[in-house]
């Protein structure tokens, strides 16, 4: 039988804690979203008789504590209330791709082909401008509207979306699709927005207007070319990111994750940087909305850094 964890198969529970001391700070790089780290838990060959291979121990990055779901070991790193897991620099490894060797870049005359008429309507529908939709380099490949990840001129990747009613029986039914390799969690799609001037801001061509940060690829690309996307829900590299950007920022996540949107933009704010949220209702998302209302909801929040502006469901 498994004994307790002060009273390990192994060691004492000083020996345990070193252990597991060591291996978070070996394994921990920045990249784990939410206020937990994901870590592989040295204490489970011990306790179980199986190597933990899967990052079964949980360790909160507010305050230290530490539970494995597989061994249940609990406890709490030493001083970690001293050391700001921020100042670490994560280990980025993010490589060029090449586009797949069946990429289409889409056109406005393919609203007319019967071939790409469904793929080129729906991307309309979703983007709202064709100029835009060339300029990202929106395609499809493998039977998928296609969106390239590029930064500073490098592909580093691209999200495969399904056509609504137009999934081939011959591919998985997914959403989403990303290629192996793709290390979404340590970049932004989008990231040269972070890089415009703060002077464009004051009197630029998109004056008064912020970098919003959505979670979806499709959320940003309304708001092109001053919205990067997460991919997901935010992570602690992407936020490492977000540090640089020059001008106002304002994070407006989906509905159900307003409260990570608020938790991230009150983080940048204690940085410096001029960051609010924006809460949605439950169940939506930015793409819900009218892009002009979308717009002025946005300059509103620009306005008011440290703070939040709700979305009635009612503003549309």
């Amino acid at each position: 039988m498994t004994q307790g964890f002060r009273d390990g198969v192994k060691g004492n529970y000083r020996e345990q804690l070193a252990a597991v001391q060591a291996a978070f700070e070996e394994q921990y790089d920045g990249g784990t979203g939410g206020e937990d780290a994901r870590v592989r838990c040295p204490l489970c060959i011990d306790r179980t008789g199986k190597e933990d291979l899967r990052g079964c121990l949980s360790v909160n990055l507010d305050n230290g504590f530490y539970n494995c779901f597989k061994c249940e070991a609990k406890g709490r790193l030493e001083g970690y209330s001293e050391w700001d897991y921020r100042d670490r620099e994560p280990v980025v490894d993010r490589p060029v791709m090449k586009l797949p060797y069946d990429f289409v870049p889409l056109i406005k005359d393919y609203e007319h082909s019967i071939l790409y008429r469904a793929s080129a309507l729906y991307a309309f529908s979703r983007v709202r401008d064709w100029q835009t939709i060339q300029d990202i380099g929106v395609g499809l490949a493998g039977g998928r509207l296609m969106v390239p990840v590029r930064n500073n001129g490098q592909h580093l990747g691209h999200v495969a979306r399904s056509i609504p009613g137009q999934v081939p029986a011959y591919l998985p039914d997914t959403k989403y699709v990303y290629p192996k390799g793709f290390k979404r969690e340590h970049l932004l799609f989008n990231e040269d927005a972070l890089d415009v001037p703060r002077s464009e801001y004051l009197m630029g061509e998109h004056k008064g207007l912020p970098v919003v940060v959505v979670e979806g690829v499709f959320d940003a690309l309304p708001h092109w070319p001053l919205a990067v996307a997460c991919l997901g829900k935010p992570t602690h590299a992407q936020e490492r990111i977000l540090e640089r950007c020059q001008r106002p920022v304002v994070v407006m996540l989906d509905g159900d994750a307003w409260e990570l949107g608020k938790s991230l933009a009150q983080r940048l704010f204690k940085l410096g940087i001029e960051a609010s949220w924006v809460k949605l209702p439950p169940g939506q998302d930015p793409g819900n909305y009218d892009i002009k209302v979308m717009r002025r909801v946005l300059t509103t929040a620009a306005g008011k850094p440290g703070q939040g502006f709700l979305i009635r469901t009612d503003d549309t």
